[in-house]
């Protein structure tokens, strides 16, 4: 699934940490797979803790390159949902992107990683 946090402010360590203990980790379940790209504030050991205590597996994404970077073609779907809608204040920007992160389906992200070369050629994971 993918998520979406809409908060107006610079993503500290800390604020990480805490939506990780109280937004992601309580949806884990065993054997699932968490997906990060390298900002600092996703290595802070205590994120891993919290996610591995799930019995979830934390993967980081090799240093930035946007031929290889998944989360590209995400972003490209959400905002093309929120060009098309065209929002003019920020209450509705906000309502477009929460809308929008559901254009996102599991099938597209196996897409998208197959694209970028990681898994197998069936797209299948797991």
């Amino acid at each position: 699934w993918v998520t979406l946090s809409t908060k107006w402010r610079a993503m500290t360590k800390a604020r990480f940490i805490e939506w990780v203990r109280r937004g992601l980790a309580p949806r884990l379940r065993r054997r699932d797979i968490v997906l990060l790209d390298n900002l600092a504030a996703h290595k802070a050991p205590e994120v891993r803790a919290l996610i591995e205590q799930r019995g979830a597996t934390v993967r980081y994404l090799p240093p930035y390159s946007h031929d290889f970077n998944p989360i590209e073609p995400v972003w490209a779907l959400v905002k093309r949902r929120i060009r098309a809608h065209a929002p003019r204040s920020a209450a509705a920007l906000r309502r477009v992107a929460r809308a929008a992160r559901h254009v996102v389906t599991p099938n597209h992200c196996c897409q998208f990683f197959a694209h970028m070369g990681y898994g197998n050629s069936s797209g299948k994971w797991g």
